[in-house]
């Protein structure tokens, strides 16, 4: 879902129009509860992804990575994990390693800002995106609109409670070697 689509279907939900006109008018202030909303998901799902970054002098600077990097996850050189340390400047991060290595983040959404953006988020989530929209729209409205709010809240935060947390981890764990 773009955030065109994500503007019109959240104007539907609030029962406006949906031409050129009335899409210009409410893009900037549904792009800013769509980012917030991405940013939710993405913080409740621990969103994550690898890059291919170059170490020099035993060391990687974290602006070289695509998006914002929250925490590291882990750090590998040809499919081996190899120890990495935050510097003292908070900028890099030193490894144990030259050359090119794959860091496993947790990342910040890229914002969306034209109208064919993305989200950075799992595309079954993006559907989330419209009902906090349309829950922030109703929160900054008159009293009688507000009340209505809570119902979208609801669906979102459902939505959000259904959300896979695991992103490919094991679900399952086996004890072995106990020695009993």
């Amino acid at each position: 879902m773009t955030l065109l689509n994500i503007i019109t279907r959240s104007l539907v939900e609030l029962g406006r129009t949906t031409d050129e006109q009335s899409i210009s008018a409410w893009r900037e202030k549904l792009t800013i509860f769509a980012n917030d909303g991405i940013d939710d998901l993405a913080e409740h799902i621990d969103a994550r992804r690898t890059d291919k970054v170059e170490a020099e002098n035993g060391a990687f600077l974290l602006s070289k990575l695509p998006r914002s990097c929250l925490k590291i996850v882990s750090v590998k050189k040809n499919g081996s994990d190899i120890e990495f340390t935050l510097a003292a400047n908070s900028k890099e991060v030193q490894v144990d390693a030259e050359g090119e290595i794959e860091v496993e983040y947790r990342f910040s959404p890229k914002e969306l800002q034209n109208d064919t953006d993305v989200p950075d988020i799992p595309e079954h989530l993006h559907k989330l995106v419209v009902s906090y929209c349309v829950y922030r729209e109703h929160m900054t409205a008159d009293p009688t609109m507000q009340r209505r709010s809570d119902a979208f809240y609801r669906l979102y935060e459902e939505g959000k409670r259904k959300a896979r947390k695991n992103r490919g981890e094991t679900d399952a764990f086996a004890l072995i070697n106990t020695g009993w």
